[in-house]
């Protein structure tokens, strides 16, 4: 066994990861989620297992992320869970505190940048996000498996960093105060932002945030292979919404998923101050005194 990792950066590709395949302490993780219309038309969301036993990446482990890595509450359809919770269903993916981590989906890259928000909002350093997930390491022709194995049980200690995490009280504060040093990010899609999309998500109210702005998810991306956009197009980015040095960003979406893939590609071009406001529209909207806007700004 090669010796043990160094810390990989943030965002991996997948010749590195297949130059890290053998090395020990690394685990590979696949967070996939399938997102499907309902009868009633309504988006719901299901673990990605089917997928993952189709083929993945050698040596990846599954992680339910809606069921045992998200909790169920009123009005958030993805509560975080507690750091008890985290450590244990972590612990049980043999994962330890010293363990280099590389996250991927084989559908959407915001269900992996979710569980490497998570990681680090539970204090893990050594977490990373495969670039183009599942899609990209097969367009390499690198190797894929349909095999599991046991897992040795990890030991792993949670430690909440509560700078990462906006409640709904630090975003009200922010779009309150005129000279407030926060920016708020819609990162939904314009229709929903404007307040024009069908209500397929379940809010209470339609449109967004009063005084947030809105850079959809997809900004970040490639058109083309959904990999993230060159460093220095996301540092462009950066610069366009950070008005000040150190300004802090709050990201929402829907429901905490997509607002991490936006403060991923933050953090990733240089941003220091990026927080998810994981309640997002989900606990905003069901609150009638919370502030809405509709149409363009």
């Amino acid at each position: 066994m090669p010796a043990a990792t160094e810390k990989l950066p943030m965002l991996v590709s997948p010749d590195l990861l297949s130059q890290q395949l053998d090395t020990d302490r690394l685990v590979i993780l696949d967070s996939t989620v399938i997102v499907y219309t309902r009868d009633d038309g309504r988006k719901d969301s299901r673990p990605g297992l089917e997928e993952y036993l189709a083929g993945h990446i050698p040596g990846a482990r599954f992680v339910d992320l809606l069921n045992d890595f998200s909790v169920k509450r009123k009005n958030a359809r993805f509560g975080i869970p507690t750091a008890t919770a985290f450590s244990l269903a972590t612990s049980a993916l043999g994962i330890s505190n010293d363990t280099q981590l590389v996250i991927y989906s084989s559908s959407d890259p915001l269900w992996a940048t979710r569980l490497w928000w998570l990681f680090k909002f539970f204090g893990h350093e050594k977490v990373s996000v495969l670039d183009g997930g599942l899609p990209a390491w097969k367009a390499k022709d690198h190797p894929v498996e349909t095999s599991t194995s046991d897992i040795a049980p990890g030991q792993f200690r949670a430690w909440v960093q509560t700078e990462r995490l906006a409640l709904k009280s630090d975003v009200l504060a922010a779009i309150s105060d005129p000279s407030s040093p926060a920016k708020v990010i819609d990162v939904l899609s314009p229709e929903y932002f404007a307040g024009k999309a069908g209500n397929l998500y379940g809010y209470k109210r339609l449109g967004h945030i009063q005084n947030a702005v809105n850079v959809p998810a997809e900004t970040v991306l490639s058109k083309t292979d959904r990999a993230f956009l060159p460093i220095e197009s996301l540092r462009q980015l950066a610069r366009s919404l950070s008005q000040a040095a150190g300004q802090r960003i709050i990201t929402y979406c829907g429901g905490g998923i997509a607002a991490t893939q936006m403060a991923f590609a933050l953090e990733y071009a240089g941003c220091k101050n990026v927080q998810v406001y994981s309640g997002s529209l989900h606990e905003w909207t069901a609150d009638p005194d919370m502030p809405m806007e509709t149409g363009t700004t």
